[in-house]
């Protein structure tokens, strides 16, 4: 175990959380960061995923004698949490510069910037994100709370032009239109990006400099932008000028388009030398290494509670081809002492394995898993039963390794579904957890509901509904809007459609939560014989949700929640299953009045006091631990009470053994943490006693 937390320490302690940038950067990477700028991809295009990329210039100083600059290609709704992920040291700070660069109005490249914008205005003295996109972008985000409020402050601009001069490079765009669009711009332009770089020796400035190296981003969204492309001027001096040396050109478009006769004729034009990297959606989207270990240890618990994820598979890839299909993290290095290339993949993330060490420290693993598996044959466990709860996302508001925002999915039967918040990366975990079956997972659902105006409850929600619309326009079915449950204001906040581009009005018919009568079709599609909206105490227009179904099961969520109302009480009361948010830890309780959250011991006394027969714990905030996998545990925790975890699935059959996969977690991954080890005799003693039980909900 001290192998594990030697490499805790180092690889995630050191990799993920906020240090100096260049002295972090020095050792990891030595004197690489005396690279001119490196290109992260943190978004491949592959299945679930956006195509972005991070690009990071370097100065050759550890102090910054201007304000550091970072450049971010496309903002979908989970850039921020890959821009941690990829990070090594520090990210966003004061003094930072950041130029988001996007190359289309669309949702899956400009969701994220509402995280951005928000995470900003938490620093002092921060230097204002600048927004670089086709005409329109602003009127779609000027309605939204956040970016109003940091747009007043100048924390935020948005621009059509681009014309960036830095210290090393210049940026500039070329607009490719759609086809029979000419002259004047459009909101559905798209923008390619030029990076300028001039060649080592030249002291004169990027703008007096003849001799340059380009790195060029071009995004090619469907066929009708492809004789723009193909035929634009703009690439020609890329291609032919021998003042010009393209070292790497990125390409963002589907696999058919990248890889037709007159595509390829397009790359080759750029010479033999350029290095090209393909992002479309068959590329690889590895999920970073802590979340893949981590779910293998999960599922060697439980093979049904927690599924294996599928597409997280890896391969040796050879950097000495001058075409690739990107991977997340990959990285290329432009080395300004040598004016050349370099591609790798980040070794910290892609060695990064430790499942087999956690589950080899657990003693009596086997035969604990014997007993659950015993207990669990005589409590009839079905785990293909119905209603099932899907836990996409259990996380608090900040990034985590192991945690994404808040996401569940309630699956009342095998034809219809229903969503319960809707945060950062919800698409994406949809992907990762039904891989194949996504499509046919995302048709099912029927209503969704929005707790509150918190980002992360809601920043996922326009991909949703345009996933959604367009996963049932491929089966084949009808286009019928999905239900949003919500704050009426919500749909004018967050789901303003850009005229000329995809209009998200048709994809889901708003349904006020305060107006109760307004609920019957929804209780129709659902088969519900009750539903009620009631105010819990978080912010303003804060709500959960309780529900009773026609076949006699009930669920109640609380949303986040720092009380709960009368009315919800007394809707929820002796409901099957409460799903209640936990975002702190007991020891922090003095801190829950500051944002309004709950503890712990809050949720297990309000699952005593609706007398749920089960009441499973969320909304798990950052706890700042090594793998952040699991807090430490309430001393109120029983035998009703189970922590739920990222793509957990659970049903109401499953009640008498889900508090025992706490204990073993705990045991799992309190080591890594430095805690004390679990008392293994006394452990299984209560393994033995449970097994015998034959009233397992009893407190």
């Amino acid at each position: 175990m001290f192998r594990v937390l030697k490499i805790c320490s180092s690889r995630i302690w050191t990799k993920f959380h906020r240090t100096n940038s260049y002295q972090a950067r020095k050792m990891q990477f030595g004197n690489d960061v005396n690279s001119s700028f490196r290109v992260t991809v943190i978004g491949s295009g592959g299945r679930g995923t956006s195509k972005s990329l991070l690009i990071i210039p370097e100065q050759p100083t550890p102090l910054y004698s201007m304000k550091p600059e970072r450049f971010i290609i496309n903002c979908g709704d989970t850039a921020l949490e890959k821009w941690y992920l990829a990070r090594s040291g520090g990210f966003l700070a004061k003094r930072h510069k950041v130029h988001i660069l996007t190359t289309s109005n669309a949702v899956e490249n400009t969701e994220g910037i509402s995280a951005f914008s928000t995470s900003v205005m938490r620093l002092d003295e921060f230097s204002a994100i600048t927004v670089y996109s086709p005409p329109g972008l602003v009127n779609s985000f000027k309605s939204r709370p956040e970016i109003m409020k940091a747009m007043l402050k100048g924390y935020i601009q948005f621009t059509s032009s681009v014309k960036i001069r830095c210290s090393m490079f210049n940026v500039h765009n070329i607009v490719l239109n759609k086809k029979g669009v000419e002259g004047q711009s459009s909101t559905s332009d798209v923008y390619c990006y030029a990076f300028e770089i001039p060649r080592k020796g030249n002291v004169t400035g990027p703008q007096n400099v003849e001799e340059k190296d380009a790195i060029l981003v071009i995004d090619c969204p469907d066929e009708g932008y492809l004789d723009c492309l193909l035929n634009h001027p703009g690439f020609l001096k890329y291609q032919d000028d021998d003042s010009y040396r393209t070292c790497l050109v990125v390409h963002m478009s589907s696999s058919s388009i990248l890889f037709s006769p007159e595509y390829r004729a397009f790359m080759k034009r750029f010479g033999k030398e350029t290095q090209h990297l393909l992002l479309h959606e068959n590329c690889l989207a590895n999920v970073n290494r802590v979340m893949v270990n981590c779910n293998k240890v999960l599922n060697h618990f439980s093979k049904d509670i927690f599924p294996l994820l599928e597409g997280n598979q890896t391969e040796d890839i050879d950097l000495s081809r001058k075409v690739l299909n990107a991977v997340n993290y990959m990285e290329c290095l432009y080395y300004h002492t040598t004016n050349n290339l370099v591609l790798r993949i980040n070794e910290g993330d892609d060695k990064f394995e430790f499942a087999d060490e956690l589950l080899n420290s657990i003693t009596h693993l086997e035969d604990k898993l014997r007993h659950i598996n015993v207990l669990s044959k005589e409590a009839d466990v079905d785990p293909k039963a119905y209603p099932q709860f899907v836990f996409l996302g259990t996380g608090g508001a900040l990034p985590s390794h192991t945690r994404s925002h808040s996401c569940i999915l309630v699956k009342v039967d095998a034809e219809t579904s229903f969503m319960m918040d809707c945060g950062c990366g919800s698409y994406e975990q949809m992907v990762r957890f039904f891989h194949d079956k996504v499509e046919t997972e995302l048709a099912k659902i029927k209503m969704i509901f929005i707790s509150h105006i918190h980002l992360d409850h809601t920043l996922g929600l326009s991909l949703i509904l345009k996933k959604r619309y367009d996963a049932r326009k491929s089966l084949g079915l009808e286009s019928k809007p999905v239900y949003l449950l919500s704050f009426k204001r919500l749909p004018w906040f967050y789901l303003t459609s850009i005229p000329g581009l995809f209009n998200l009005r048709k994809t889901y018919t708003p349904v006020d939560f305060f107006r109760p009568e307004n609920f019957t079709p929804i209780k129709r599609a659902l088969g519900l014989r009750r539903m009620n909206v009631d105010d819990v105490v978080h912010c303003p227009y804060s709500c959960g949700l309780s529900v009773s179904h026609t076949s006699g099961w009930s669920l109640a969520y609380t949303g986040d929640a720092y009380e709960l109302s009368h009315s919800f009480i007394k809707n929820a009361k002796n409901c099957d299953i409460l799903i209640h948010e936990a975002s702190y830890e007991d020891i922090y309780a003095n801190r829950r009045s500051n944002n309004m959250h709950s503890c712990q011991k809050d949720a297990i006394r309000n699952g005593k006091l609706i007398q749920a027969s089960l009441t499973v714990l969320t909304h798990i905030a950052y706890n700042k631990q090594p793998l952040d996998v699991l807090p430490v545990l309430s001393e109120a925790f029983t035998n009703k009470n189970f922590m739920a975890h990222d793509f957990t699935k659970i049903n109401l059959t499953q009640r008498p053994v889900l508090h025992l996969y706490n204990d073993l977690i705990n045991e799992a991954f309190q080591n890594v943490k430095g805690g004390s080890r679990i008392n293994i005799e006394k452990e299984l003693e209560r393994y033995s006693k449970y097994s015998r039980s034959k009233t397992m909900f009893d407190y």
